[in-house]
């Protein structure tokens, strides 16, 4: 309450809507156990719903192996999702892992996306 609005002429309030997150999970396989400065490695994520794709920039995992995406933009539904490293032809190599998941428009949703097992020689996933 106001008691003398003369005193706030002056401000600007602005309302923003508050962003919406998803916190992934992977596990680096021969890193070590979490949490593990060897389970800081760069991550790619795509999150695919019927003509829509969209394919994040890679960022870096923290030592328990998680990463945060605003994924704002993005109206609630299912998602199919797919993580690969995100280190493109140098080493090491990991092997993506994919499955689904619900944006319901929370503040916050989380996905477990598994073990990324190390092998993939050539960058192409096989």
């Amino acid at each position: 309450m106001v008691s003398n609005p003369a005193l706030y002429a002056d401000v600007v309030i602005h309302i923003v809507q508050p962003s919406t997150v998803l916190v992934g999970h992977v596990t680096w396989q021969g890193r070590g156990t979490q949490p593990n400065a060897l389970q800081q490695l760069p991550v790619t994520l795509t999150l695919k719903s019927g003509t829509t794709e969209v394919n994040y920039p890679a960022q870096t995992t923290d030592a328990s192996g998680f990463f945060t995406t605003n994924v704002s933009s993005l109206p609630g539904g299912t998602y199919s999702w797919r993580v690969k490293d995100g280190n493109g032809l140098s080493s090491p190599h990991y092997l993506s892992n994919s499955g689904t998941l619900t944006l319901s428009g929370a503040p916050s949703s989380q996905a477990e996306m598994g073990l990324l097992r190390g092998g993939d020689c050539n960058g192409d996933n096989v």
